[in-house]
């Protein structure tokens, strides 16, 4: 309906893309969702794990080839197969597997791809926009495998990541010139994240607090 008034009243109107933290954020586990886990699952979840920490990658992928043949769909197993292809170095894969992780998981915190999809089908350059966040967070991040490089939590940015989400839009505003003439004509040069920081006079206790607090809604 929004695209449909916006169209009939030739309101510029922008859509953006939901990004999430992929790498660095575990699906839910089983035993908050209603699907119970057997003491096997679980005791092997734990144990490959500790198998991804002491590096011990082969042995780690056998237990997690097992389960995916059993459930291909499996987020959790899914998960660790991705950290298992990014520890090997292979960012395309790791990064495939993080994302179906996000598709797959048993609570939908995190946008999929689904969603993503149909947002960008609404842009026609005339009327509306996508700003696609997804794929910028991509390629800000380290071997285009979105964290906490960005992020806070599963998908609320960090000062880094606002401050590349408003950089973003201010460049959208300004190369299809969405906003008046004179405002992206005359607009000064942006600051940089660290004049930013400084003019607001941001402390390191605020960005504590800031994790803190987020820490404790994720809990």
């Amino acid at each position: 309906a929004i695209v449909q008034i916006a169209r009939s009243n030739n309101t510029p109107l922008i859509f953006i893309t939901a990004t999430s933290n992929l790498g660095q954020w575990t699906p839910p586990e089983r035993p908050v969702t209603y699907f119970i886990p057997s003491e096997k699952n679980q005791a092997d979840l734990k144990k490959v794990r500790s198998l991804l920490r002491e590096n011990h990658l082969d042995e780690a992928k056998e237990i997690t080839k097992y389960y995916l043949e059993k459930n291909p769909k499996d987020a959790s197993f899914l998960f660790i197969q991705g950290q298992i292809e990014e520890k090997r170095g292979n960012w395309d894969q790791a990064r495939n597997n993080f994302e179906e992780v996000r598709d797959q998981d048993l609570l939908q915190w995190r946008a999929n791809k689904e969603i993503n999809d149909f947002v960008r089908s609404l842009g026609d350059g005339k009327t509306i926009w996508i700003l696609d966040a997804e794929e910028i967070f991509k390629q800000h991040s380290p071997n285009k495998i979105t964290g906490y490089s960005l992020f806070l939590d599963n998908v609320h940015p960090n000062i880094e990541g606002h401050y590349l989400l408003a950089n973003s839009i201010i460049d959208l505003l300004k190369k299809d010139r969405i906003v008046e003439k004179d405002w992206w004509e005359k607009t000064n040069n942006l600051l940089t994240l660290d004049e930013l920081l400084k003019e607001m006079a941001v402390s390191q206790d605020d960005e504590f607090q800031m994790a803190f607090i987020t820490a404790a809604y994720c809990i």
